[in-house]
């Protein structure tokens, strides 16, 4: 017997560009927990990714949400509708609602989560892109009951 499975490679392959699917499953899953599940979400995001790497309709191999509507339901079971929005300030961001934002700096980007106009999750211990970059474009959070 063997065991194929490949973890590693896909991991590899698709970690320069997981931040925005990372992003929108923490969000999501975040958004909804009680504080005494949220010891275990990174945990619960790193099952999810794992599992929607194997998800042709929601990811690309290299990690690129195909369809962002779709990965949040199957990763968490939560409907969400995303709002895509050309931005050039954070203030531009609705207040009271999750969104992630997209940093681009030297030819690179990087997905940053928000509540309102507050920074809340990086995938990332240090990002140049959201450190120096400037905002470009974000992805709204709408909760379907």
């Amino acid at each position: 017997m063997k065991i194929n499975h490949h973890l590693q490679t896909k991991l590899l392959n698709a970690a320069e560009n997981l931040c925005l699917a990372i992003s929108y499953i923490t969000l999501t899953l975040y958004s909804k927990m009680s504080e005494e599940e949220k010891p275990a979400l990174e945990a619960m995001v790193a099952s999810a990714i794992v599992l929607a790497l194997d998800d042709d309709e929601v990811l690309s191999k290299d990690g690129s949400v195909k369809d962002a509507d779709k990965l949040i339901f199957r990763a968490t079971g939560y409907k969400v509708k995303v709002h895509k929005r050309k931005i050039s300030s954070i203030s531009e961001l609705p207040d009271g609602k999750y969104s992630i934002v997209n940093y681009e700096y030297n030819g690179k980007n990087h997905w940053v989560g928000f509540y309102g106009s507050e920074a809340i999750y990086n995938s990332l211990d240090k990002s140049q892109c959201f450190s120096y970059g400037k905002p470009t474009d974000a992805r709204i959070l709408e909760f379907i009951d």
